[in-house]
């Protein structure tokens, strides 16, 4: 059995047990039974509080060893000084795993109990994410254990990207950033103190998840140095694993240790250890997300040389200077490429790269340029600018970036600009499986991304 195995019935329950569960509204308890109750799209949830005979019009039981039947999944939520006779309880009842949500351990300086925490698990044979973490959130199967509330939060649609994060509040808001930028994603795992369950094993998980393209992980520390390096150099062969790395200062090692208890270490250590293992490093949350998406949703590039399509030749200079800046090339054109693209630009136009297609361009224009490219083996990478702010613009465009993304194995991006228009062809193309940026210094950090990933695939063939 690989974990993925192991770890499914966590993640896909048919029986969920929330252990704390609470009768009063805005308490954590209640909240994340009626989360769950709301959101697990197949499977029973039960709740489990000895002083309370019903929770939410359903039957309360004594303890997770009344519950009928096998129970996949037991979510904790209560205080810390009863968590590890709860796990053992798990252990009896042969519970799969166990999402501890309650904090009070070794952030807090409690490393005992925490050490108690562990021992329990492993005796029982009780995986466990947590402590002191929000803990899952699965689309395919709609568990969600997290307790916040879900009109302060959004959720991200369906999609090939899994997330995980040391932080809960940093998870939290990567969760709803993706939902407002419209990114999809498969899983979502906050693993705070990481008792068991820790980084190496979660982006193993999920790089053998069916429904996962692309791992982000925010990471603050760890405690298990050596085998972090031995899990990357694993799993980065076959998925991109993304990293950003908190805690890089003096000032920001120390909040860590007193954030989720775990070790910080050195910045240029960890430099080393992902250039070593091919993991990306993102420098912001906004990276984070930007690489994903346009690993999700675009192929490798073959090589580095970038063809820049534009009805806005300023636009095309900013390009220009991130392609060069980003180590990029900027392709030039064959004479036999430049011949077919005189044909479609007007006597006034020049041909070069960028392409300046002008500002009185329309779809058709965009296509013609799309179809020459699509076909000509000096270009690797296309970086489409569309700005819609021109009377000739249209959605027309969207359909010949569709045709191009069809039948190019070469990967092609959008840059787009603008107001609520402009946001709404912006989700046409996402919605189409093509990643968009509002400038071009994001666009090309997420392309540069993509080429660092594929020279380490090939380098290590």
């Amino acid at each position: 059995m690989n974990l993925y195995e192991e770890l499914t019935p966590m993640f896909k329950p048919k029986k969920v047990a929330v252990i704390g569960a609470s009768r009063k509204k805005g308490k954590i308890g209640n909240s994340i039974y009626i989360t769950l109750k709301d959101s697990l799209k197949k499977g029973e949830v039960h709740p489990v509080n000895p002083k309370a005979r019903k929770i939410n019009g359903d039957k309360a039981y004594n303890s997770i060893k009344e519950v009928p039947g096998q129970v996949d999944l037991a979510v904790v939520v209560v205080p810390a000084k009863f968590v590890p006779k709860v796990i053992e309880e798990c252990g009896e009842k042969g519970v799969k795993g166990a999402v501890v949500v309650t904090s009070g351990f070794s952030e807090v300086g409690n490393k005992e109990l925490e050490e108690e925490l562990a021992q329990k698990a492993k005796e029982g044979g009780v995986r466990i994410i947590g402590p002191n973490c929000l803990g899952i959130l699965s689309n395919p199967s709609g568990l969600n254990t997290m307790f916040l509330p879900r009109e302060k939060l959004g959720i991200p649609k369906e999609g090939k990207v899994g997330i995980v994060s040391q932080s809960g509040a940093v998870g939290s808001v990567i969760v709803d950033w993706a939902a407002a930028e419209n990114y999809g994603i498969s899983e979502f795992i906050s693993y705070g103190n990481g008792v068991d369950l820790d980084e190496r094993e979660l982006i193993t998980f999920l790089v053998q998840d069916p429904n996962t393209d692309a791992v982000c992980l925010y990471l603050e520390g760890t405690s298990n140095g050596r085998e972090l390096i031995e899990s990357l150099r694993e799993v980065t062969p076959k998925k991109p694993v993304i990293v950003l790395k908190a805690g890089k200062t003096k000032q920001g090692s120390q909040a860590v240790a007193s954030h989720t208890g775990s070790l910080a270490g050195s910045a240029e250590v960890y430099d080393a250890v992902f250039k070593q293992t091919g993991a990306l490093q993102a420098r912001t949350l906004l990276d984070l997300l930007d690489y994903a998406e346009i690993f999700e949703k675009q192929p490798l590039p073959k090589g580095k040389k970038v063809a820049i399509i534009t009805n806005g030749g300023g636009f095309g200079v900013l390009s220009t200077d991130e392609v060069i800046r980003q180590g990029l090339e900027m392709t030039e054109f064959k004479q036999e490429t430049k011949k077919k693209l005189e044909k479609i630009l007007p006597s006034y136009g020049t041909v070069n790269n960028p392409l300046d297609l002008l500002g009185d361009a329309g779809p058709k224009r965009f296509s013609k340029a799309l179809e020459i490219i699509k076909n000509v083996d000096e270009v690797d990478i296309v970086l489409c600018i569309a700005l819609f702010q021109t009377e000739p613009m249209n959605e027309k465009v969207v359909e010949s970036v569709f045709k191009f993304d069809k039948e190019s194995i070469k990967p092609i991006t959008i840059c787009t600009a603008g107001g609520e228009p402009v946001k709404k062809m912006k989700k046409k193309f996402e919605d189409g499986g093509i990643p968009v940026f509002n400038t071009p210094q994001r666009a090309v950090d997420a392309l540069r991304a993509m080429i660092e990933y594929s020279d380490y695939r090939e380098k290590i063939k």
